[in-house]
Protein backbone atom coordinates (compact mmCIF):
# COMPACT_ATOMS: atom_id res chain seq x y z
CA UNK A 1 0.00 0.00 0.00
CA UNK A 2 2.58 2.58 0.95
CA UNK A 3 4.43 1.33 -2.52
CA UNK A 4 1.14 2.46 -3.91
CA UNK A 5 1.47 6.07 -2.71
CA UNK A 6 5.72 6.27 -3.36
CA UNK A 7 4.91 4.87 -6.60
CA UNK A 8 1.94 8.14 -7.44
CA UNK A 9 4.76 10.79 -7.58
CA UNK A 10 6.03 8.89 -10.59
CA UNK A 11 2.96 7.88 -12.58
CA UNK A 12 2.20 9.57 -15.55
CA UNK A 13 -0.98 10.02 -17.31
CA UNK A 14 -3.44 10.45 -14.74
CA UNK A 15 -3.39 13.45 -12.20
CA UNK A 16 -1.81 12.46 -8.74
CA UNK A 17 -5.27 12.43 -6.60
CA UNK A 18 -6.95 10.58 -9.64
CA UNK A 19 -4.36 8.00 -9.61
CA UNK A 20 -4.02 7.60 -5.43
CA UNK A 21 -7.80 7.43 -5.63
CA UNK A 22 -8.15 4.70 -8.24
CA UNK A 23 -5.46 2.53 -6.04
CA UNK A 24 -7.31 3.06 -2.99
CA UNK A 25 -10.63 2.36 -4.07
CA UNK A 26 -9.09 -1.12 -5.49
CA UNK A 27 -7.35 -1.66 -2.19
CA UNK A 28 -10.97 -1.45 -0.20
CA UNK A 29 -12.67 -3.38 -2.95
CA UNK A 30 -10.43 -6.44 -2.65
CA UNK A 31 -10.34 -6.03 1.26
CA UNK A 32 -14.08 -6.17 0.98
CA UNK A 33 -14.61 -9.15 -1.04
CA UNK A 34 -11.71 -11.19 0.65
CA UNK A 35 -8.87 -10.66 -1.39
CA UNK A 36 -6.29 -8.76 0.42
CA UNK A 37 -6.20 -9.22 4.61
CA UNK A 38 -6.25 -6.49 6.96
CA UNK A 39 -2.86 -7.48 8.36
CA UNK A 40 -1.26 -7.29 4.98
CA UNK A 41 -1.95 -3.68 4.83
CA UNK A 42 -2.18 -2.26 8.26
CA UNK A 43 1.94 -1.69 8.73
CA UNK A 44 1.09 0.91 5.68
CA UNK A 45 -1.52 2.58 7.65
CA UNK A 46 0.59 4.89 9.58
CA UNK A 47 2.04 6.32 6.29
CA UNK A 48 -1.15 6.74 4.19
CA UNK A 49 -2.43 8.55 7.53
CA UNK A 50 0.75 10.86 7.43
CA UNK A 51 0.81 12.38 4.29
CA UNK A 52 -2.96 12.73 3.83
CA UNK A 53 -3.81 10.01 2.09
CA UNK A 54 -6.85 9.00 4.59
CA UNK A 55 -8.60 12.24 4.63
CA UNK A 56 -10.36 11.88 1.55
CA UNK A 57 -13.69 9.74 0.83
CA UNK A 58 -11.96 7.11 -0.68
CA UNK A 59 -8.97 7.09 2.38
CA UNK A 60 -12.35 7.22 5.23
CA UNK A 61 -13.53 4.31 3.02
CA UNK A 62 -10.81 2.21 3.04
CA UNK A 63 -10.07 2.76 6.73
CA UNK A 64 -13.78 1.54 7.36
CA UNK A 65 -13.26 -1.78 5.61
CA UNK A 66 -10.00 -2.60 6.96
CA UNK A 67 -11.76 -1.59 10.68
CA UNK A 68 -14.92 -4.04 9.62
CA UNK A 69 -12.76 -6.80 8.21
CA UNK A 70 -10.64 -6.66 11.47
CA UNK A 71 -13.19 -6.84 13.76
CA UNK A 72 -15.20 -9.86 11.62
CA UNK A 73 -14.49 -12.54 14.14
CA UNK A 74 -10.76 -12.47 14.79
CA UNK A 75 -9.69 -16.08 15.00
CA UNK A 76 -6.24 -15.93 16.30
CA UNK A 77 -3.40 -14.02 17.69
CA UNK A 78 -1.87 -12.24 14.62
CA UNK A 79 -5.80 -11.22 13.63
CA UNK A 80 -6.03 -9.79 17.25
CA UNK A 81 -2.66 -8.06 16.75
CA UNK A 82 -3.34 -6.53 13.28
CA UNK A 83 -6.75 -5.13 14.98
CA UNK A 84 -4.60 -3.69 18.42
CA UNK A 85 -2.40 -1.92 15.67
CA UNK A 86 -5.07 -0.45 13.75
CA UNK A 87 -7.11 0.85 17.26
CA UNK A 88 -4.14 2.17 17.78
CA UNK A 89 -3.26 4.01 14.37
CA UNK A 90 -6.83 4.68 14.19
CA UNK A 91 -8.48 5.52 17.35
CA UNK A 92 -10.90 7.80 15.98
CA UNK A 93 -12.69 4.61 14.26
CA UNK A 94 -13.27 2.80 16.85
CA UNK A 95 -16.38 3.61 19.31
CA UNK A 96 -16.33 2.83 23.16
CA UNK A 97 -18.74 0.00 22.34
CA UNK A 98 -16.15 -1.45 19.46
CA UNK A 99 -13.76 -1.19 22.08
CA UNK A 100 -16.06 -3.56 24.32
CA UNK A 101 -16.48 -5.93 22.22
CA UNK A 102 -12.47 -6.38 21.53
CA UNK A 103 -12.13 -6.54 24.87
CA UNK A 104 -14.29 -8.71 25.62
CA UNK A 105 -14.41 -11.40 22.85
CA UNK A 106 -10.09 -11.36 23.46
CA UNK A 107 -10.60 -12.16 26.85
CA UNK A 108 -12.64 -14.98 25.85
CA UNK A 109 -9.94 -16.18 22.90
CA UNK A 110 -6.83 -15.51 25.02
CA UNK A 111 -8.40 -18.16 27.85
CA UNK A 112 -9.41 -20.56 25.40
CA UNK A 113 -6.19 -20.06 23.52
CA UNK A 114 -3.49 -20.58 26.49
CA UNK A 115 -6.45 -23.82 27.86
CA UNK A 116 -6.14 -25.46 24.15
CA UNK A 117 -2.25 -24.36 23.27
CA UNK A 118 -0.32 -27.42 21.54
CA UNK A 119 2.97 -25.88 21.21
CA UNK A 120 5.37 -27.65 23.27
CA UNK A 121 8.82 -25.33 22.16
CA UNK A 122 9.38 -23.70 25.46
CA UNK A 123 10.79 -20.84 23.71
CA UNK A 124 7.73 -20.62 21.14
CA UNK A 125 5.18 -20.63 24.21
CA UNK A 126 7.13 -17.66 26.34
CA UNK A 127 6.60 -15.64 23.03
CA UNK A 128 2.97 -16.30 22.55
CA UNK A 129 2.52 -15.49 26.08
CA UNK A 130 4.53 -12.18 25.44
CA UNK A 131 2.43 -10.91 22.29
CA UNK A 132 -0.64 -11.84 24.16
CA UNK A 133 0.44 -9.62 26.96
CA UNK A 134 1.59 -7.18 24.61
CA UNK A 135 -1.91 -7.08 22.66
CA UNK A 136 -4.06 -7.35 26.40
CA UNK A 137 -1.99 -4.13 27.98
CA UNK A 138 -2.59 -2.17 24.63
CA UNK A 139 -6.43 -2.82 24.25
CA UNK A 140 -6.67 -2.84 28.82
CA UNK A 141 -7.59 -6.45 28.97
CA UNK A 142 -6.23 -8.65 31.52
CA UNK A 143 -3.87 -11.37 30.20
CA UNK A 144 -2.07 -12.84 33.62
CA UNK A 145 -4.46 -16.05 33.64
CA UNK A 146 -3.96 -16.33 29.80
CA UNK A 147 -0.03 -15.94 30.50
CA UNK A 148 0.08 -17.85 33.92
CA UNK A 149 -1.11 -20.76 32.05
CA UNK A 150 1.43 -20.29 29.06
CA UNK A 151 4.41 -20.45 31.32
CA UNK A 152 2.96 -23.17 33.41
CA UNK A 153 3.01 -25.16 30.25
CA UNK A 154 6.57 -23.96 29.71
CA UNK A 155 7.75 -24.85 33.45
CA UNK A 156 6.18 -28.31 32.54
CA UNK A 157 7.50 -29.00 29.09
CA UNK A 158 11.10 -27.84 31.12
CA UNK A 159 10.72 -30.01 33.77
CA UNK A 160 9.86 -33.09 31.21
CA UNK A 161 12.87 -32.42 29.30
CA UNK A 162 15.19 -32.49 32.38
CA UNK A 163 13.22 -35.76 34.15
CA UNK A 164 14.23 -37.27 30.85
CA UNK A 165 17.34 -36.17 30.30
CA UNK A 166 18.25 -37.86 33.45
CA UNK A 167 16.54 -40.47 32.72
CA UNK A 168 18.02 -41.54 29.55
CA UNK A 169 21.65 -40.80 32.08
CA UNK A 170 19.85 -43.67 34.18
CA UNK A 171 19.27 -45.88 31.28
CA UNK A 172 22.44 -45.65 29.75
CA UNK A 173 24.54 -46.30 32.76
CA UNK A 174 22.02 -48.86 34.20
CA UNK A 175 23.11 -51.63 32.25
CA UNK A 176 22.97 -50.61 28.72
CA UNK A 177 26.79 -49.29 28.62
CA UNK A 178 28.43 -51.18 31.52
CA UNK A 179 29.28 -54.69 32.52
CA UNK A 180 28.18 -55.55 35.89
CA UNK A 181 31.25 -56.20 37.99
CA UNK A 182 30.77 -59.70 40.67
CA UNK A 183 31.66 -58.59 44.38
CA UNK A 184 34.68 -61.00 43.84
CA UNK A 185 36.34 -59.02 42.11
CA UNK A 186 35.84 -55.86 43.54
CA UNK A 187 36.51 -57.31 46.91
CA UNK A 188 39.68 -58.46 44.86
CA UNK A 189 40.80 -54.94 43.40
CA UNK A 190 40.20 -53.27 46.66
CA UNK A 191 42.75 -55.78 48.21
CA UNK A 192 45.38 -54.78 45.58
CA UNK A 193 45.02 -51.30 46.33
CA UNK A 194 45.47 -52.05 50.07
CA UNK A 195 49.28 -53.33 49.33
Amino acid sequence: MAVVAIAMANHPGLSDSAWITEKTYDLTSKIQIGNLSPSSCVDHIGYLKTHGYLSSDEGNALALVLKNSAMNLPTDLDKYETLATLMKMLPQLFLESDQETIRTDYSEFIDQYADECDIDNPDELREEASRIKTVGDFIQVDTSNAVNTLNESVQQIEAEEVSSSWDEDDDQYAGGGFERCPDAELDSMFKTLEN
